[in-house]
């Protein structure tokens, strides 16, 4: 809703009449994006280290920290892939609701059916694929086990495919903002 609302009450337009770049325009929604991604770390930790202190017995303030870096980071690259998908749809789209359900569409639906007729081996590095192994969930866990595994990347091999879409998803941003009629 952020980037549709700029769109939809034509501050966008405004702004670039008053000198700002479009290009500028993109980077400060990714500075924004990078905000919510930062603050959802924040958040994460904090419940992170207050369950940890509270529900295990033995657990100190050290130890729960040093077992927090690396999946709040995954958690990161994550949301920032998520929200560089959602800015990119919301460019495309221009209205809020169609973009949100255009977004759910793509993560619950399209991308599945395109999964399906993909081998392993390449579905593996799309986006949804991709950023849904930065943080297991049970229930792809217990549909493994179901449906036997899936070739899906390793999680340090996901970080990277998942930064790769994103910076894709905000090249493609700047790409089509600069050529679109505001």
């Amino acid at each position: 809703m952020l980037l549709t609302d700029e769109f939809q009450y034509r501050t966008l337009r405004q702004q670039v009449i008053d000198g700002a770049s479009r290009g500028q325009w993109v980077l400060d929604k990714l500075l924004v994006a990078l905000l919510l991604t930062a603050w959802g770390m924040l958040s994460v930790l904090l419940v992170g280290v207050f369950f940890g202190l509270t529900r295990t017995p033995d657990a100190s303030f050290g130890a729960v920290l040093a077992a927090a870096p690396r999946p709040l980071l995954l958690y990161a690259a994550q949301l920032l892939g998520y929200l560089s998908l959602a800015a990119l749809l919301a460019l495309l789209i221009r209205k809020s609701t169609p973009a949100i359900v255009a977004l759910l569409l793509y993560v619950w639906v399209v991308e599945r059916l395109i999964r399906y007729f993909l081998p392993d081996a390449i579905d593996r590095f799309l986006p949804v694929k991709a950023l849904d192994i930065l943080t297991p969930s049970p229930f792809a866990q217990t549909l493994d086990t179901v449906l036997g595994p899936s070739g899906a990347l390793l999680p340090g091999q996901a970080v990277l495919v998942a930064l790769g879409y994103a910076a894709l998803f905000w090249l493609l941003s700047l790409a089509w903002i600069r050529t679109r009629d505001l």
